[in-house]
């Protein structure tokens, strides 16, 4: 029986939905979906035509309406139109809006941007075994050391312990040409990241990850957040960090 848990992070992935992607698509449809809150519709579809559904030779409409009545009885409820008709809206959204062919190129672009930076610092792309990237399309795994070095806030995966930064870049069209992406990523883009941390000082606010290390802001000492990566890195304290003094 072929499962999969579906979510939005699929589109970033590469396909609206996993068994869409290339490496899944000789296997088939899954006979059961689960779909997450990223669509906002917690529950279980069932696919007749799966691998193993198919096998039972449920075919007739009575049939179909028996079994789904008595899977939602034991499993799951039934999934409230509005939250139906908002799931079918994300799916529709993206599709004019490119989403997946974004995910696809600014995935690739991101890539490059991380192994050019590898290259230029002369670090190890596979240190003690830790690959340099990880991940699909534009979900993307980077060891915590190279994201280090880009100054890009990123949510940790889990504690400090953990050698890998997630990025989760937005879906936007500017950011599937390499030259934004270079503009941002680039010593040059120390200068803005500097602005925004004096900006939202100035305006009481505190950035929940640091711009850093990826690592979420503490809230036990002062200032609450880490400012000595966030405004005051500088090469003499941190020779692989972007200064932005």
């Amino acid at each position: 029986m072929l499962v999969i848990d579906e979510t939005v992070a699929a589109v970033r992935c590469g396909a609206p939905f996993a068994h869409q992607r290339p490496e899944y698509k000789v296997v088939g449809k899954p006979d059961l979906v689960f779909f997450g809150q990223g669509l906002c519709a917690n529950g279980i579809a069932i696919n007749f035509h799966g691998p193993y559904l198919e096998r039972l030779n449920i075919r007739s409409f009575k049939k179909k309406r028996q079994a789904i009545h008595d899977w939602q009885a034991v499993v799951t409820q039934a999934l409230h139109l509005p939250s139906l008709i908002e799931a079918l809206g994300v799916l529709e959204m993206a599709m004019p809006g490119h989403w997946v062919d974004r995910s696809i190129i600014s995935g690739r672009h991101l890539r490059k941007v991380v192994r050019t930076r590898v290259e230029s610092l002369g670090l190890d792309e596979d240190d003690g075994g830790q690959p340099l990237l990880g991940g699909l399309e534009s979900f993307i795994f980077v060891r915590k050391d190279i994201a280090a070095t880009f100054l890009v806030m990123g949510a940790s995966n889990a504690g400090p312990w953990v050698r890998w930064v997630r990025w989760m870049p937005r879906l936007d069209r500017q950011l599937t040409s390499i030259s934004v992406l270079e503009s941002i990523m680039s010593p040059m883009g120390g200068k803005l990241r500097r602005c925004i941390s004096q900006r939202l000082e100035k305006e009481g606010l505190t950035p929940q990850w640091c711009f850093y290390c990826g690592n979420k802001a503490g809230h036990h000492s002062s200032p609450h957040w880490c400012r000595s990566c966030c405004i005051d890195v500088t090469f003499a304290t941190r020779p692989s960090a972007l200064s932005s003094s």
